[in-house]
Order: C-alpha cells, then structure tokens, then sequence
C-alpha cells in the first residue's frame, strides 16, 4: 500500500499545480468486434424454425394418425408408450336414443290408453263398420251419446249434424278425423 500511494502522489501533485483536475486513470470504452462468421450467426438465428420443420417432417406420420384419430371416435393412439384414448361417441347416442324410445313408448301408451275402452271401442266399431260396409247403430240411452261428444270434443270423429236419431246408423253420418285413424292404428283392437 505504502508503494501506491508513493505512486500516486505525484499524480497528485501534478493534478494541483495546473488546477485542472486530472484523472490518474484513464478509462477507454471500445466496442466489442464479434469474429464470429455470418454464416454462423445465419444458422444461430435459423435454428428453431429448421428445428420445427425437421421435427413436423419426421413425425408427419404419427402427427396425420393423432388428427385422424380424433376425427374417429372410440379409437387408440399411441406414439411410442404413450397411448391415448378417444371416447366414442356412440355409446352416448345410443344411450339417448334408448332414453327416447323409452319415452316414447311411454307417450304412445299414453296416448293408447288415455281414452277408456268403450269410448275407443265406440271409435273402433264405427271405423270397421265403414271399412267393411256395415252398419254402427245409435241408441239414444245417455251413454252412447255422452261417448259420441267425447270423441268429437277430442277430435276423433268430426262435428255431426244433425244430431243422430236412436236406431240411426253412425257408419254413414260420422266421419273418422285423422287422429282417430292414427289412434286405431296405434292401439289396434
């Protein structure tokens, strides 16, 4: 230490004596020349994208099965030990579509059954009667015409004007309506 100050004292001195402050130390900041070829920074900066592209070209074929495979349901994947699975959809849709056969089985009874039997029975005998050229005869005794209301209120048979007269034949006065040919149909005999 004594050795340095030694030396710079008469740095010191000088500094002083002409009044203008000198830096003992003088500091130079230069630019760092890069040696390295262009042609390797070339391929410094074009690295990755020739690294992506080399990696797509070799595995074109596992990358075409995996988009292939997920345009397929209920298929397996693998590339190497990794094995992927795709749920099929099928057996959703084939679960919905039991939901709605069910349902509709369900709604078609109802419908089948939500008229009492000798209501339809009624219906039935009116329509075979037509179909067959016989004859439905009326009897004017509360219930036949409590039923006939209710099958035209229904919209089984159409409106029937003039009333018809006890021991009047329906087959030529009542006309069937497309639902009441639809629910014999469905319900049968």
């Amino acid at each position: 230490m004594l050795c340095c100050s030694h030396l710079c004292r008469p740095a010191l001195a000088e500094q002083t004596d002409s009044g203008a402050p000198r830096s003992p130390l003088e500091v130079q900041l230069s630019q760092k020349h890069d040696s390295t070829p262009i042609w390797l920074q070339i391929l410094d900066k074009a690295a990755w994208p020739l690294v992506a592209i080399a990696a797509i070209v070799g595995f074109r074929r596992p990358i075409y099965a995996l988009l292939d495979a997920f345009g397929q349901r209920g298929t397996d994947f693998s590339i190497g030990s990794i094995a992927i699975r795709i749920p099929a959809l099928e057996t959703k849709v084939a679960d919905q579509q039991g939901q709605i056969n069910l349902q509709t089985d369900q709604i078609r009874n109802l419908i089948k059954f939500s008229m009492s039997w000798y209501i339809y029975n009624m219906l039935f005998e009116i329509r075979k009667a037509q179909k067959e050229g016989g004859e439905y005869v009326y009897r004017n005794d509360g219930s036949m015409d409590r039923n006939l209301r209710f099958l035209i209120e229904h919209g089984y048979v159409e409106e029937v004007y003039p009333w018809p007269n006890d021991g009047e034949g329906l087959s030529r006065k009542v006309k069937v309506t497309q639902s009441g040919e639809d629910l014999i149909a469905m319900r049968g005999r």
